[in-house]
């Protein structure tokens, strides 16, 4: 019985609090059309003649309100702190050596991924002792294979110091992070 009692009353306290919070929506077009009323001037409306008029700028007023220049810690731009120590001067040239590193990566794994399946595929043929098939490696050189994926993987860890080191050298010669993404 208490129950239905406080279910009922606590039914009736949320339906009192619900209609006296609810706005009718003519409460609601008359305080917009108050609002309206309140406000002085009309905001600025940008027409074709307003573009017009700016997009007379020129190509090298353009240029040179898009350029970025980084600055060294010494405050110096970072095409000559970057010359003087033999690195890229310009976004091109980081953007490249970051570039022939990851590539050098990709092609390395590429490479030492296909020489670890000839050796797979090898060791298989060699367990199982079946004779080399034509078009498949003929000559199993397990010596030569060994060092070139050890080659592969030495010129690997390469290129991973490359990208770490032209990293550390834009960040101390002030380039911009976006020119070695």
């Amino acid at each position: 019985m208490k129950l239905v009692v406080g279910t009922v009353v606590a039914g009736v306290l949320v339906a009192g609090v619900v209609a006296s919070s609810a706005q009718s929506l003519a409460d609601v077009a008359r305080q917009e059309e108050a609002r309206r009323k309140d406000i002085k001037a009309p905001a600025k409306v940008y027409t074709d003649a307003d573009v017009q008029k700016y997009a007379a700028v020129t190509a090298s007023q353009q240029q040179a309100a898009t350029t970025v220049t980084g600055l060294d810690a010494n405050g110096a731009p970072v095409g000559q702190a970057a010359a003087a120590n033999g690195l890229p001067t310009d976004e091109a040239g980081w953007r490249a050596r970051m570039q022939n590193a990851r590539d050098g990566i990709d092609r390395d794994r590429l490479l030492l991924s296909a020489l670890e399946q000839q050796a797979t595929r090898a060791a298989l043929r060699k367990q199982s002792g079946a004779a080399p098939v034509a078009g498949d490696e003929a000559t199993d050189d397990v010596p030569s294979r060994a060092a070139e994926i050890k080659r592969l993987k030495t010129e690997m860890d390469s290129y991973r110091e490359t990208l770490a080191n032209a990293e550390e050298d834009a960040r101390k010669a002030g380039v911009p992070p976006g020119w070695v993404r």
